[in-house]
C-alpha cells in the first residue's frame, strides 16, 4: 500500500519516523522518483530513553537499522537521522515534505509529538501516514480516533495504516480532540 501511494503521488521528499530494519525506507526509495530523498529517523541504540520503552525495546536495532538499504542502489537516496523524535528539531524541514510516515514509539505522547512535527514539515497537499492502527497498540488507536475528524484521518481498509491528505496542514493540534475514526483499530 505504501509503495502504491509513492508510485501514484511521486513524492520528491519523504520523512519516516522510526527506521527499524530500514525496509519501509527502502520501499519508499524504490518507489519514488530517481531524484527523491527519503529521510528516516530512529533513536540511537545507546540513548538513555531506551531504558523506558518497555515492550518497544525489541524494535530498536541501533546500527543494524540500515541493514536492508545500506549497500543497495536505493541507499543513496536515504538519509539516516539518529535522534529521539521528542528531541528532534524539525525546523530545518519545515514545509518541505511531500509524504510523512509515523512508525516510531507507540506511546500516546510520542504519537502526538511525531504528528505535531509531521504537520510542521508537510507541504500543502502532503500525505501523512501512521502505522500500527491496531488493538495491540492502544495509544496509536486512541490518538488516531481522537484526531480523525480534525485531520481527516481515514483507516486504509485491510491494513494497519491510517492516512490523511492535508491540503493545508495545520501547524498545531486543537486542545480538545474529537473521536470519529471508523474501523475501530484493525487487527
Amino acid at each position: 500500500m505504501l509503495a502504491a501511494i509513492c508510485r501514484v503521488r511521486r513524492p520528491k521528499t519523504v520523512f519516516e519516523f522510526g527506521t527499524f530494519t530500514g525496509r519501509t525506507a527502502a520501499s519508499f526509495a524504490a518507489n519514488t522518483p530517481e531524484e527523491s530523498v527519503v529521510y528516516t529517523l530512529d533513536i540511537p541504540h545507546d540513548h538513555p530513553k531506551l531504558k523506558e520503552v518497555g515492550q518497544e525495546e525489541k524494535y530498536v536495532l541501533g546500527q543494524e537499522t540500515r541493514k536492508l538499504f545500506e549497500g543497495t542502489g536505493y541507499g543513496r537516496k536515504i538519509r539516516q537521522i539518529w535522534a529521539d523524535s521528542a528531541e528532534f528539531n524539525e525546523a530545518t524541514f519545515q514545509g518541505q515534505m511531500d509524504l510523512v510516515f509515523i512508525d516510531a514509539s507507540h506511546s500516546y505522547e510520542y504519537v502526538t509529538n511525531d504528528t505535531m512535527k509531521s504537520l510542521r514539515i508537510l507541504k500543502p497537499g502532503g500525505v501523512l501516514l501512521w502505522h500500527d492502527y491496531q488493538f495491540s497498540w492502544p495509544d496509536v488507536v486512541r490518538f488516531l480516533n481522537e484526531r480523525a475528524k480534525e485531520l481527516g484521518i481515514v483507516r486504509m481498509a485491510g491494513t494497519s495504516n491510517a492516512v490523511a491528505i492535508l491540503s493545508d496542514p495545520p501547524r498545531t493540534l486543537s486542545p480538545r480532540p474529537e473521536r470519529a475514526l471508523n474501523g475501530g483499530g484493525g487487527s
